[in-house]
């Protein structure tokens, strides 16, 4: 599967981690894994997406 932007990449990181927000993350990812196949280096990717996060988030860091 590949994502596709097509614009700059705009850096947004959660207020309350300092993580990359899901957006940011598959962008940066993108790149990433980009140059690191080019470079010959085997790339492994694990995601995974935390059920209410968005409103612990709400809650906590006032987003």
């Amino acid at each position: 599967m590949h994502l596709c932007y097509i614009t700059l990449i705009n850096i947004n990181r959660n207020l309350l981690t300092g993580l990359l927000d899901l957006r940011s993350f598959q962008e940066v990812g993108q790149s990433r894994t980009r140059d690191w196949i080019k470079e010959g280096e085997r790339v492994s990717i694990i995601s995974f997406d935390l059920v209410g996060m968005k409103d612990y988030n709400n809650q906590y860091a006032g987003g």
